[in-house]
């Protein structure tokens, strides 16, 4: 399973989340994307450009198909920032 939000306050609070089931595809992403209450912050707002939800998509298909391949039980990307131009993972761990 992929658990999609924004992270911190708008999951601790909120319980502002996405979730599917391995294995994923990019309409299963955009689909994510646009279930979180906080999706017009990553579609831009107040003077933000939008995310790079290409770059992000990209990210998250190959974090589903690694699942799916290496037969994780668990892998946290945490935080993963994201921005006009891509996307970077701060810190990951995973269990096999």
């Amino acid at each position: 399973m992929i658990i999609v939000g924004l992270g911190g306050v708008y999951v601790e609070i909120f319980r502002d989340v996405s979730a599917r089931i391995c294995p994923l595809e990019t309409k299963d992403i955009v689909e994510m994307l646009s279930e979180l209450k906080a999706h017009p912050l990553l579609e831009g707002a107040r003077g933000k450009k939008p995310i790079n939800k290409k770059a992000f998509e990209t990210l998250v298909l190959r974090a589903s198909r690694m699942m799916t391949k290496e037969d994780m039980s668990e892998m946290d990307l945490n935080p993963v920032i994201c921005d006009e131009r891509g996307c970077d993972i701060v810190d990951a761990r995973f269990i096999r």
